[in-house]
């Protein structure tokens, strides 16, 4: 009977350091809060956001569904981690203009840890909108 239970321990061990590998290599390359296939095959990279002093380093990333787009594009703030992987920060629509660079993303910083990120209010049209979001270093 102890034989089998401690094979069993074994085995819930090495499977939840298993898992949690796992889960961490998945974060590097999709984030939190970011839906897989949206993310992974119809993303497109936009400007970064270099980490500075307190600053994290942020990704801004777009949806591009090629020819079957139409209207703004889905828009993740990604905060990089070096712990915990990728996490959406804030998510909104940009602008056409925002997207091909034409304008420069709505993004300020307010504080090391804090950030204003304005989106347009809807998929098709639509006015600016902020979203004051905190960046937070440990999660």
């Amino acid at each position: 009977m102890g034989g089998k239970f401690s094979a069993f321990i074994k085995f819930l061990v090495v499977a939840a350091i298993f898992g949690a590998v796992g889960l961490r290599i998945y974060r590097i390359f999709i984030p939190t809060g970011a839906e897989f296939k949206s993310y992974a095959f119809e993303s497109v990279a936009g400007p970064e956001y270099p980490a500075e002093g307190l600053r994290p380093k942020l990704n801004i990333r777009f949806e591009d569904n090629g020819d079957d787009h139409g209207g703004n594009y889905l828009t993740w703030v990604i905060n990089d981690h070096w712990l915990w992987g990728k996490k959406v920060m804030a998510q909104g629509w940009s602008s056409h203009e925002v997207f091909k660079g034409k304008k420069e993303f709505p993004l300020k910083w307010l504080a090391d840890d804090t950030v204003e990120v304005k989106f347009m209010t809807r998929q098709i049209g639509g006015d600016l909108q902020a979203q004051v979001v905190s960046i937070l270093r440990d999660r």
